[in-house]
């Protein structure tokens, strides 16, 4: 099953157990609709039948297709289906110490921080492959501004060209200097003021302009974007998967012992419309009717 009929079984489920729980008691369908093939309807139907009696699941199918298999899906919904869920299944008030905020399913502060620097961590490590390109490329161009341009930039050109801002101190007499001047290059914006110390007719021509440029487009503007790419990319992926699985571990936790004292065995099922919901207790304790009876 690919990732869009997941998602797609996922949503008819959902607004499957809706209908079926009677959050559309006057059989009305809105016009902002979800329409799923009939051959998914029976297919989830079939699956959820052991949930319900076989005269209200019939009775659901001939609303539903007298409608042309159309299923109304939004976030109203899915809040409704929560509400009415667990009114079903347990016959009693939800537990408000998991609606009462918004974080419920979420852990402190703290050890968010301290999962952020991990994640960061683990990312940087990857980024060994792209910083060893970007030293390469850095030791190239050194080497080739030493050849050009080595003992012809000193302190005594800013009289003779009238270099502002020290930026003859941007020269490539030693190798240290030559790598201090490429990375001012790569983080200062004035990297054309240096360009310029360099086309006078004192130290070179404008030919000099070549080399600037092709760092800038190689270097600045490729290299550096590849490497904050590779780390944004692996970021996401490593901080959204431990995320979603910490949060997951979190909610069943306390899912599960918030129903201990109930006695009902928490489900899948459970679990899936409950991370459905997006409203707060007020909201919620409306729909199910201050969650009696």
């Amino acid at each position: 099953m690919t990732i869009l009929e997941a998602e797609r079984q996922s949503t008819l489920k959902l607004s499957f157990f809706a209908l079926a729980r009677g959050t559309d008691r006057n059989n009305a369908i809105p016009e902002n609709m979800l329409y799923i093939n009939k051959k998914d309807f029976v297919h989830t139907l079939r699956t959820v039948r052991s949930h319900y009696s076989d005269k209200k699941l019939e009775k659901l199918w001939q609303i539903v297709a007298q409608e042309g298999t159309r299923v109304y899906m939004d976030t109203y919904l899915r809040q409704i289906t929560v509400a009415m869920g667990v009114r079903v299944r347990t016959k009693k008030k939800f537990p408000r110490s998991l609606l009462d905020t918004s974080s419920w399913a979420l852990t402190d502060g703290r050890s968010q921080v301290v999962e952020f620097w991990k994640v960061s961590w683990v990312c940087l490590q990857g980024l060994g492959g792209p910083i060893i390109m970007l030293f390469t490329a850095f030791h190239v161009f050194c080497y080739a501004g030493m050849f050009a341009w080595f003992g012809k930039v000193t302190a005594s050109i800013e009289i003779e060209v009238g270099s502002e801002h020290l930026y003859y101190l941007n020269s490539f007499n030693s190798y240290l200097e030559g790598m201090v001047t490429l990375f001012n290059l790569l983080v200062v914006n004035d990297w054309h003021k240096i360009a310029e110390l360099y086309v006078n007719p004192i130290v070179g021509s404008r030919a000099c302009y070549v080399y600037f440029v092709v760092f800038q487009l190689f270097v600045s503007d490729l290299l550096v974007k590849i490497i904050v790419g590779f780390f944004v990319t692996g970021f996401l992926n490593e901080f959204g998967g431990s995320k979603k699985a910490s949060e997951r571990e979190s909610f069943n936790e306390s899912f599960n012992e918030s129903f201990k004292e109930e006695g009902v065995e928490a489900t899948e099922l459970d679990n899936l419309l409950i991370m459905q919901r997006t409203g707060g207790w007020e909201s919620t304790k409306k729909l199910i009717g201050g969650g009696g009876n």
